[in-house]
């Protein structure tokens, strides 16, 4: 836990000379692109979500920065940064659930899953967020348990 999400008027604005710097695509949505990035000064890596180019994309990342400023995750990513239409969080190295379950065994990891995601859903709930997007290929398997 000990860790403490920004808050709103702290979150960076990244601009065209952002430090962060896209390596590789890693997913997309509706109203976004996924690229794991890496800030150009520490190395830190992060997933950099980018808007795609209207209003309710732009939107969307507004209000999810502000949740995730408001919230201090411990099982999901974590704020990094935001800035208009631009937000990074931790990164997560791992990989779906929906690959790894052939290769594990699947009641462990079945049980695993459900409890990992019930805290998070539980997290989410407690400060008056409904996720609405739960999935397998929205579950990563994390090479680590949270802290």
């Amino acid at each position: 836990m000990g860790r403490k999400p920004p808050s709103s008027e702290e979150l960076a604005v990244l601009t065209s000379d952002s430090p962060w710097r896209p390596k590789e695509r890693v997913g997309e949505g509706a109203t976004s692109v996924v690229w794991r990035a890496c800030h150009a000064q520490t190395g830190q890596v992060v997933a950099l979500k980018v808007a795609r180019s209207d209003l309710v994309a732009l939107e969307a990342i507004r209000r999810e920065a502000t949740l995730l400023a408001r919230v201090a995750r411990r099982w999901g990513p974590a704020l990094v940064d935001a800035g208009p239409g631009v937000l990074a969080t931790e990164w997560t190295d791992g990989a779906p659930v929906v690959t790894e379950t052939s290769q594990r065994d699947r009641e462990t990891t079945a049980g695993w899953v459900a409890h990992s995601i019930g805290r998070a859903l539980e997290e989410l709930h407690q400060a008056g967020v409904h996720h609405g997007d739960v999935k397998p290929s929205n579950v990563l398997l994390a090479r680590h348990e949270p802290a």
